[in-house]
């Protein structure tokens, strides 16, 4: 048997594990959103660990954009902590491209669900 066919195989029974797999996506959705502090290059990689454990290649992508979102909604919450909300929504276009970049690169890592 080959790497690749292990690989498959243990990714199969995963995503058959209801309880295991929602563990598998919560700690890869903190994992990646813990990156996406530092680079937002996390959030790709937080679609991609929730995808990876996805049932379907659909679902795949809607956790990522849902962590990607979940995501967003967790730096609105620290900005409104710090009384910065109200700044930052009127930025215009930072506010537009932060909006989408989170839940859009969550939903491209969680494309992967489509090739493995």
């Amino acid at each position: 048997m080959s790497h690749l066919e292990t690989v498959e195989r243990r990714l199969a029974a995963l995503r058959a594990a209801g309880g295991r797999r929602r563990l598998v996506q919560l700690t890869g959705a903190v994992a990646g959103l813990g990156l996406a502090t530092l680079h937002w290059s996390g959030f790709l990689l937080a679609g991609v660990l929730v995808g990876l454990a996805a049932s379907t290649p659909g679902r795949g992508v809607l956790a990522g954009l849902g962590v990607g979102l979940f995501g967003w909604l967790l730096w609105a919450g620290w900005l409104l902590a710090s009384g910065s909300l109200s700044a930052y929504l009127g930025a215009g276009q930072p506010l537009a491209v932060s909006l989408l970049i989170a839940p859009l690169l969550g939903g491209v890592g969680g494309l992967i669900r489509g090739v493995v």
